[in-house]
């Protein structure tokens, strides 16, 4: 035991140090994958970053199995050279690192406990999914059910799908991959119009014909596994952004307006109040993911790799590429040699050839000066030819019809401006205008000097007074019923009713238990008894077959009388 359990925390201790060098250099190339190609779909870039999810967990997997079975192999061969020495073989195979082995039983018991976290956390999501799928439920509107079929007809959906309105759910989600289902919060029966509720649904769908359910769970089991790996998380960020992207893109390109689509999510985020489940397709997550949708869907950019991302790819890939033209300095040297009649010539030695009497060095700089005269001259003539050529295709254009009716329109466009502004300054300056905005001023005067004096009436100064004095006479009436409230007069009359009203409801609680209520109440009861008897007596003598004789002989007297 003592055996597996070492040889087990280190294979996974190492698992865990190699995973996180080699998700940086995932996650950066990626980055730099995306850098290079801006215009790549949204939905490749969801499907390259789950490759690199994917890459992370096999490479992890692989290394553990590579160091579990490694140090199996190591034990079994020093055991067959040395059967008696044990311990040993169990001891040599780890003490080429001590430094950090030491330390991986405390890193696989903290991993453990984390995955038994992250696992419990994705129990409780299924759960919680489940109870989505069975509790809560009512059937939606017949208008929005055949939209639902059209939309999957339309969008060539194989599966069949169940669409449902949900009172457990904030925001539009499919669950299920096999039997998938669309669920719509009830509050959003009322928020949303027909172009709205056909936004959201395009989308779910494009979940469903995407196999994004699937791909999720896998996403998520990677993630329960790798939890601590901070490039996984960076990776499954990468994975949401594009899967919503694409489907966004979906909506959009099946004519839906972008305006519409963006209200519609704007219209749900309000009825968003709690966190999304990690096993659900929410139609969005967070909300800077929604803002970023939003703005992506107006301008419809699909680049969405910010500036601190594309600063890493760049320095990483500048980083890279000195990095190996600093390891093959010897690869550039070899570029300056010339291949002559199957031999191989610097230039050195071709000056040499070349000029078999000449000194090195003489040679050499004779024939630099010789290119380097050759190459200004050329340079020289280049630019003046491409200097001739502009100054004459630009003399050409300035003397075209084009460009003189384009300058005959600015000077025209510029005189009715000029002859615009002559007029404005004529009205403005006329003695008509000049007269109105005098009138205008005077009225204005006017008006102020009759309220100044209105204000300073002694009508106005009269209703201000009574208003000052009402306001006075209120705010003593309240201060004399608070003085009479707080008053010890009006305290001791409160006390006494109080009391009165105990005292009394003392008297009638002694009352109701006395003996002679009781004897009343019996006296009560026994009457009501005496009535009941009396009556269920008078009620079987009324049914007796001696009452019914003596009722039926007078009837049958007075029915033959009649008959005489």
């Amino acid at each position: 035991m003592e055996e597996f359990v070492v040889k087990f925390s280190s294979a996974l201790g190492w698992s865990i140090l190699h995973s996180l060098w080699f998700g940086f250099i995932i996650y950066i190339l990626i980055l730099c994958l995306f850098y290079v190609f801006p215009k790549m779909s949204a939905s490749a870039k969801s499907h390259f970053s789950l490759l690199g999810s994917f890459a992370l967990f096999f490479f992890f997997i692989t290394i553990f199995l590579k160091g579990f079975l490694t140090m199996n192999a190591e034990i079994a061969m020093q055991l067959l050279e040395n059967p008696l020495q044990y311990p040993s073989a169990l001891v040599n195979t780890v003490e080429s690192h001590l430094f950090i082995e030491p330390y991986f039983p405390i890193i696989v018991s903290v991993y453990i406990i984390g995955i038994l976290i992250e696992g419990i956390k994705l129990v409780r999501s299924y759960f919680k999914l489940n109870k989505i799928k069975s509790k809560g439920l009512s059937s939606v509107p017949h208008a929005w059910q055949l939209l639902f079929d059209d939309l999957i007809i339309k969008m060539g959906v194989k599966r069949k799908v169940n669409f449902q309105i949900s009172s457990l759910v904030e925001v539009p989600m499919m669950i299920g991959y096999l039997k998938p289902f669309v669920f719509f919060p009830i509050a959003a029966v009322n928020r949303l119009d027909m172009q709205q509720v056909e936004a959201i649904l395009i989308h779910e769908l494009t979940h469903i014909k995407r196999n994004d359910y699937l791909l999720n769970f896998l996403k998520v089991f990677i993630e329960t596994i790798l939890f601590f790996n901070p490039f996984i998380w960076l990776l499954g960020n990468l994975i949401e952004k594009g899967r919503e992207y694409a489907c966004d893109d979906s909506v959009i390109k099946l004519n839906v307006q972008p305006r519409i689509y963006a209200e519609a999510l704007l219209h749900l985020e309000q009825l968003r109040k709690k966190g999304h489940h990690p096993l659900g397709m929410a139609a969005f997550y967070t909300k800077s993911d929604l803002l970023n949708r939003i703005k992506r869907i107006i301008t419809m950019k699909t680049n969405y790799v910010n500036r601190k991302q594309k600063l890493v790819a760049l320095s990483v890939g500048i980083i890279g590429i000195a990095a190996i033209a600093w390891t093959q300095p010897t690869a550039q040297s070899s570029k300056n040699q010339i291949k002559i009649t199957g031999s191989t010539y610097s230039p050195n030695s071709l000056n040499t050839v070349l000029h078999p009497n000449a000194k090195p060095s003489s040679v050499k700089v004779d024939f630099i000066a010789k290119v380097s005269n050759m190459d200004a001259t050329k340079k020289m003539e280049k630019r003046d030819t491409l200097w001739s050529s502009l100054q004459d295709s630009t003399a050409t254009y300035f003397q075209s019809p084009e460009w003189k009716s384009k300058i005959a329109g600015i000077e025209k466009n510029a005189q009715g401006l000029s002859e615009t502004a002559k007029e404005l300054a004529a009205q403005f300056n006329s003695e008509e205008w000049q007269s109105q905005v005098k009138a205008q001023v005077e009225a204005g005067k006017l008006l102020s000097k009759e309220w100044e004096e209105k204000l300073q009436s002694p009508e106005w100064k009269a209703k201000i007074a009574d208003i000052n004095n009402a306001a006075k006479i209120s705010e003593k009436m309240a201060k004399e019923f608070a003085e009479k409230f707080n008053s010890e007069e009006w305290q001791s009359q409160i006390k006494v009713q109080v009391e009165a009203a105990q005292l009394l409801s003392k008297e009638w609680e002694e009352k109701l238990q006395s003996p002679e209520w009781e004897a009343k109440i019996a006296d009560i009861k026994n009457a009501a008894d005496m009535y009941e008897k009396m009556t269920k007596e008078f009620v079987e003598k009324f049914n007796s077959l001696e009452w019914q004789d003596k009722i039926k002989t007078p009837v049958e007297e007075g029915q033959s009388n009649k008959r005489n």
